[in-house]
């Protein structure tokens, strides 16, 4: 394993009778490490549900600039730890599915799309660490981390409490208030009472849980012996329009793949809406070849977007500016987000750049029926060479 595959060790702690605790103690009070469950404080503090999805990436950097100030104020070095891996337990994958399904069914999605990436960079900006677990549970991961490198542990998720062995603190919450005025992060030290549903495991684990700096769900798919990509909805307006734009946006995703250097086929997997028989939420399984027929446009985003939506500026009759808006940030999120998998292309700045143009809710009402949202209709999935027809 390279050293950028795990968070930096400041004081290692094993059951290991080589290990020198007075070193160890030495080295925790040169420095206060806090390791952050980031994903935890995703809505209750670094954006408010509900609001327009385009103001989301600026309220994002904003929250996170001001915590990473408060927690420097304090004293703390901060390593934030995101999960980018999917549910590995069925019970863990089964309750993902039902909730994209309900997302689909009842029209609504509350998060918007590359919250994940978006709170990452924006960590990354104010020059903190963030880490990727991609192989074990995020909170296997954090605990282990934690424990071996004596640092404490910033999350509200009881689970933490059901390590045996562990040695760090858990802070259930935070605040903080005049940043800049020297007003340093208070922590809120939790109780320890774990979860009853959840049981006992070691904080140790063998091998290590590895971890990348950057989101690593493609370079995965990549190194997986039968890629499967599997994907939710983008916003809440996939039933009305009778397409998962996951789907839209496949011929990119398969230049995406070819530029990776992948020659097996990859299944995509996405939840849309049947109609027949009064209508319920169906997952669709499509096997993708890897094609580059788009691949100049992962180096365009910007005209990838009006490729594959060129009608976003023109909100249909059926739907209100607020909601036509958050879909068509999920749109240029969706094409943004394969466009910076590969290369230097940030993310964050992708749609800080587009909001400019969307914050204010430019377009009006026009006569763009369910087919006029970019180039996806049904046929939407039967976009691109390869495979079954494309898949996703």
């Amino acid at each position: 394993m390279s050293s950028r595959d795990v968070p930096r060790q400041i004081a290692p702690r094993a059951a290991d009778a080589n290990i020198d605790p007075s070193n160890s103690e030495r080295r925790c009070l040169q420095e206060r490490l806090l390791y952050v469950d980031g994903l935890n404080y995703l809505t209750s503090y670094f954006f408010p549900l509900h609001m327009p999805w385009w103001e989301v990436p600026q309220k994002i950097l904003q929250r996170v600039a001001s915590f990473v100030q408060a927690a420097r104020n304090g004293g703390w070095t901060l390593v934030v730890f995101l999960d980018a891996s999917h549910p590995t337990t069925t019970e863990a994958q089964n309750k993902w599915r039902n909730r994209r399904a309900k997302e689909v069914a009842k029209q609504f999605k509350n998060v918007p799309l590359g919250t994940t990436l978006m709170l990452g960079e924006a960590f990354r900006r104010s020059g903190v660490e963030v880490r990727y677990s991609y192989v074990a549970d995020n909170d296997d991961t954090l605990a282990y981390w934690a424990h071996q490198n004596g640092a404490s542990v910033l999350s509200s998720d009881k689970d933490f409490f059901r390590y045996t062995g562990a040695d760090f603190k858990v802070y259930k919450d935070f605040s903080h208030q005049r940043a800049k005025a020297g007003r340093s992060l208070d922590l809120l030290e939790g109780i320890p009472n774990p979860k009853k549903s959840c049981l006992q495991r070691p904080v140790l684990m063998s091998p290590p849980p590895e971890t990348r700096d950057k989101d690593p769900s493609f370079v995965c798919l990549k190194a997986s012996p039968q890629p499967h990509y599997i994907r939710g909805v983008t916003s809440a307006l996939v039933r009305r329009l009778g397409v998962n734009q996951h789907l839209t946006v496949r011929p990119l995703r398969q230049a995406l793949y070819a530029r990776l250097g992948m020659t097996a086929d990859v299944l995509e997997e996405f939840p849309e809406w049947d109609t027949a028989e009064g209508g319920s939420v169906v997952w669709v399984q499509e096997s993708v070849s890897p094609n580059p027929a788009l691949d100049h446009l992962l180096d365009r985003p910007k005209e990838a977007v009006a490729t594959l939506f060129p009608k976003l500026q023109t909100i249909p009759s059926t739907f209100n500016r607020h909601e036509w808006n958050n879909h068509v940030f999920a749109c240029h999120a969706l094409v943004y987000e394969l466009c910076s998998a590969f290369g230097d292309q940030s993310f964050l700045t992708l749609l800080l750049s587009a909001a400019g143009t969307w914050a204010a809710g430019q377009g009006g009402h026009g006569s763009v029926g369910q087919g006029g949202h970019g180039s996806a209709g049904q046929g939407g999935r039967r976009q691109g060479g390869g495979g079954q027809g494309g898949r996703r």
